[in-house]
């Protein structure tokens, strides 16, 4: 009779394991769909709604390093830039090698004219990924502004951006090249 009654517990017992994994998992599958959902409204500028989203996606998996992430790029297009930077300093601690929370952060900081404190940024995203064109052009665009000391500094950056294909975003916004020109009398 005892071996029954542990057999039955123990079925009820994973049972409502089953039932518990299944709720983390569909809060999971809905956190996502929350993400994409606010993907779509921060690409049409709505990034109050889109912040809306990200708050729910981290409600329901509060260790959704993404949901964190964009949360972080609505605020910087809001201008919040504490806000943005908080929120990449969360993606971060649930993952120290998150690049693109990384690159956010200086980006944020360097919008900030908070110079000095992004170059560790780029220099993380550099360390972590040594072909990645932008975080060269940022960190040099950054050095430009810390001090003339680091102005050979800046160019190595901006060299090194160069060779990897840099090419401006934006129509109009300055290239690896303009900056060469600009700021590195050597390759005039």
């Amino acid at each position: 009779m005892n071996r029954k009654r542990i057999f039955i517990f123990l079925n009820i017992f994973m049972f409502l394991c089953i039932l518990v994994m299944s709720a983390d998992e569909r809060d999971k599958a809905q956190a996502k769909q929350l993400l994409s959902q606010g993907e779509q409204k921060l690409q049409n500028r709505l990034y109050t709604e889109a912040i809306e989203d990200y708050n729910r996606a981290i409600e329901l998996d509060p260790d959704f390093k993404e949901a964190y992430n964009h949360r972080g790029l609505a605020k910087f297009y809001l201008n919040d830039f504490l806000g943005a930077i908080s929120d990449y300093d969360k993606a971060l601690e649930l993952d120290p090698k998150f690049i693109e929370a990384y690159y956010n952060r200086g980006l944020t900081g360097y919008n900030a004219r908070n110079y000095i404190g992004c170059i560790p940024d780029f220099d993380k995203v550099i360390e972590l990924d040594e072909k990645d064109a932008d975080a060269y052009f940022m960190r040099g665009l950054a050095k430009t502004f810390v001090a003339k000391i680091n102005i050979d500094s800046a160019c190595e950056d901006f060299r090194k951006a160069k060779e990897l294909g840099h090419k401006a975003k934006v129509p109009g916004q300055p290239d690896a090249d303009f900056m060469i020109v600009k700021y590195c009398s050597k390759d005039r």
